[in-house]
């Protein structure tokens, strides 16, 4: 009777949900390559906190910032976004230990060819620490007493992101530390002194690295219940939805880290009327930019370059503003997309001073930084250069050629809008031998010139006409200018020339550069001992150094 009702219970064991047949022989199966392809697929990865309620009364509770973290949650998950695991951490109360657990899973599973975003909603503070601060964001258990074991040290946080393997990484923090809005701070501290504020330097930030901040140092984080959110997370999440086509500024279908802050910084400024002020600091953009929503087909073949400059405090280039081929594209500080090939990128200043113009060819997703492409762009208004010169033409004066020395100098007139150069250069020559005379005969040119002038990253190209004033001294005391039809080679000399020449000069990064000058003058002599004049060709060559001014 046992051995029965085995039989039965293996039976119904082996039946349960219907006939399990296998064919014999060999079932499909992915590819080695395959397998690993579907493995390694770069993944989008978001770790989210908005920490509304505190334990401790020291921090009052906030309103919105859960909601805050919520809904941005959603919007990175909805097909727009397009992140693949979206983490939300302590519904409200989230614990030093829940974040820290949290972060620890994250980076685990983490490659370089993946996206993390890290958002904080909720208070900030800091305390002295010996000549500067020590800024922390708080969580739901955080100690005023022990903030260093029960919060999150926010230079340790960004130090953390930028050793992920990531090349792109955001970190956005809606938190202030200067006493109000989210910030709390123990009674009797000053307003925050905005030492640096909390953005990090650049030079310290991985590759391919975003911080986002609601505000800047000194300034407040608010919370708006008309919105029901926190004003700079409402506007962020404005460029991701409802705002997107607007926030999309180049209408390349996406919206990246830098186009969704500068979308919710100009929001911000007008909604507080210039209180709240966001900043932002980023290492690399254009390709390493990380993107936040878009069509995934327009999110693939998104290849811009980009002009950036996120100083992260005051900066001689905010202000200016950028052109690209003569259309004007944006403001600094902020980023300018750029399609790939050769274009004429400008920069001037809020008056319309010229800061920098030339032609440039970028890559795909190159990131030019403005404040190092200034640099490349930037025509001198001044520069002076000393050449070695050769000169050739005008046998009986001066033989088969001369040589000598060049000082010149080029002045740009302001405003220089037209690329408008003119030029001075004085000569020294001296040339070996004349023909059948043996002595040699030493003089001098000076050059006024004006023309153009243009940059092309590395080179400036000038084209100029000028007009020479050219002197021979007599070869000897007892030859006067009267007995220049008899003996013209031994005569004292003075005539014009005029023409074009050609310049460039190669920099070498800083003050100076190599230069080249290459002038086609004519002039008409009075040459012919029978008194005729002929028209005469005279090249000059220089090469030397130029300094930029």
């Amino acid at each position: 009777m046992v051995l029965r009702a085995l039989i039965a219970s293996m039976v119904l064991l082996a039946g349960c949900g219907g006939p399990q047949l296998r064919a014999r022989g060999l079932e499909p199966a992915a590819t080695t390559a395959e397998a690993l392809d579907a493995a390694l697929q770069p993944r989008r990865v978001a770790l989210l906190v908005g920490v509304d309620r505190y334990v401790d009364p020291t921090f009052p509770d906030l309103d919105f910032a859960d909601a805050d973290a919520e809904a941005l949650a959603e919007a990175l998950r909805s097909p727009r976004g397009g992140f693949d695991e979206v983490i939300s951490v302590g519904d409200g109360a989230a614990t030093r230990a829940q974040v820290i657990d949290a972060l620890r899973d994250v980076r685990g599973g983490l490659r370089s060819s993946d996206a993390l975003v890290l958002y904080f909603a909720g208070h900030g503070t800091r305390v002295k620490q010996g000549e500067g601060w020590a800024r922390y964001l708080l969580v739901s258990d955080s100690d005023p007493s022990r903030l260093a074991q029960t919060a999150l040290e926010l230079s340790a946080l960004q130090t953390w992101l930028s050793d992920l393997p990531p090349e792109r990484k955001v970190l956005v923090v809606d938190a202030c530390f200067d006493g109000r809005g989210r910030s709390a701070l123990q009674a009797g501290l000053d307003p925050d002194p905005g030492d640096g504020g909390p953005a990090p330097a650049a030079a310290l930030m991985s590759s391919g690295e975003a911080h986002l901040f609601a505000t800047s140092a000194g300034r407040p984080s608010m919370e708006d219940r008309s919105l029901g959110h926190g004003v700079y997370s409402w506007y962020l999440l404005e460029a991701l939805s409802w705002g997107f086509s607007e926030a999309d500024r180049d209408q390349d279908g996406v919206v990246t880290a830098w186009e969704a802050h500068d979308h919710a910084r100009g929001r911000v400024i007008d909604h507080t009327e210039g209180v709240q002020v966001p900043e932002a600091v980023m290492r690399v953009v254009g390709r390493g930019d990380l993107v936040l929503a878009g069509d995934p087909s327009a999110r693939a073949v998104r290849e811009d370059a980009l002009v950036y400059l996120y100083p992260g405090r005051p900066h001689p280039l905010s202000g200016a503003v950028v052109s690209v081929d003569g259309r004007r594209r944006g403001v600094l500080p902020g980023a300018v997309p750029v399609s790939p090939g050769r274009h004429v990128v400008r920069l001037e200043d809020a008056d319309g001073e010229l800061l920098g113009e030339g032609a440039i060819a970028v890559r795909s997703g190159e990131a030019l930084r403005a404040d190092l492409l200034q640099r490349q762009l930037r025509t001198a208004r001044t520069s002076l250069s000393i050449s070695g010169l050769a000169v050739m033409g005008v046998e009986p004066l001066l033989g088969a050629g001369a040589g000598g020395l060049q000082l010149a100098g080029w002045w740009r007139p302001r405003p220089q809008r037209r690329g408008q150069v003119l030029g001075l250069s004085g000569s020294w020559l001296r040339s070996p031998s004349r023909g059948a005379l043996d002595d040699p005969r030493t003089g001098g040119r000076l050059v006024m010139s004006g023309g153009w002038q243009q940059e092309q990253r590395r080179v400036r190209w000038r084209a100029t006409w000028g007009v020479g004033l050219w002197w021979l001294p007599p070869d000897g005391p007892d030859v006067w200018v009267a007995e220049l039809h008899t003996i013209p080679e031994q005569a004292g000399w003075v005539w014009l020339s005029t023409g074009p020449s050609l310049g460039a000069a190669v920099t070498t990064g800083g003050l100076w550069a190599l230069a080249v000058d290459v002038k086609a003058h004519g002039a008409r002599l009075d040459l012919n001992v029978d008194g005729g004049a002929e028209n005469v060709g005279l090249l000059s060559i220089s090469a030397g150094l130029e300094a930029a001014f």
